[in-house]
């Protein structure tokens, strides 16, 4: 019975810790430059066409939205746009893409059409820790917008987690043990 509570506990433990807490979600402007934190992260943004428009045409020109994230370590990220097919057809020729921030290189794009778009990128040391989010568009309504969703996610598993996932492992195994020797 003593080695069941201690291994349920240690599991009950493992299985917490790996779970992790809720993400913490973060809003981020257009032109921001963020640190992605030590943990799993959301960041919301709101991508919005705020030049003057044209008095004829209502239409603005071209624009962009960008936001710099710079990450400690590895990490990967998934950016998100979300739009209808209203907010599409106010924009013209609607991108989404990572950008390499030392060199403008583009690590990632594709377009965004009414429907989830996702695009996943990997920060890696030494080249590429620091990317520009960047949603462009060769023209659009004035006040057109849509939402723009980040998930950066630790790429590597705490230790602590790994060891106590074990640690109950082993306790359970030991408790199934001892009951069949009864």
């Amino acid at each position: 019975m003593k080695h069941s509570t201690i291994a349920t506990a240690l599991f009950g433990a493992a299985v917490f810790l790996a779970a992790g807490s809720a993400s913490a979600t973060l809003i981020v402007d257009n032109g921001d430059a963020v640190t992605i934190p030590g943990d799993d992260t959301q960041f919301l943004g709101v991508v919005k066409s705020e030049a003057l428009a044209d008095a004829k045409s209502g239409r603005t020109g071209p624009g962009t939205w960008s936001v710099n994230f710079t990450a400690e370590y590895d990490l990967t990220a998934a950016s998100e746009a979300t739009i209808s097919k209203l907010v599409a057809d106010s924009f013209a020729d609607l991108t989404l893409s990572w950008v390499n921030a030392a060199d403008d290189s583009v690590l990632a794009s594709t377009p965004i059409t009414p429907t989830d778009v996702t695009l996943n990128t990997a920060f890696t040391a030494p080249d590429s820790l620091s990317q520009n989010l960047v949603v462009s568009w060769s023209d659009s309504l004035t006040g057109a917008g849509f939402d723009v969703d980040v998930v950066a996610q630790v790429s590597v598993p705490e230790p602590s987690t790994a060891v106590l996932l074990s640690l109950g492992l082993v306790g359970l195994g030991l408790t199934r043990v001892s009951r069949s020797k009864q």
